[in-house]
């Protein structure tokens, strides 16, 4: 029976943008909102991804985000 995203990160306790991602990284396309719906079969992945420690979840330390990049440098005047 097919389960929205946001329903199964309420049960997972995850943050469903959160869980969004994570189906990216499991591999399922396709489900870039928390109501997108997921198949049992996408289920039993995303927490087989999660379990086998691919996933972060909420009680773990967050990622920094990356440093930005450097600003590009400035040009010559054209004569």
């Amino acid at each position: 029976m097919p389960i929205r995203i946001y329903a199964l990160a309420k049960e997972l306790k995850v943050d469903s943008k959160e869980l969004v991602d994570i189906c990216a990284k499991a591999g399922i396309t396709g489900k870039g909102s928390a109501l997108a719906s997921l198949t049992d079969e996408e289920t039993d992945r995303v927490k087989a991804f999660i379990q086998g420690g691919g996933g972060r979840t909420s009680d773990r330390a967050p990622i920094p985000p990356a440093p930005p990049a450097p600003a590009p440098a400035p040009t010559a005047p054209a004569k």
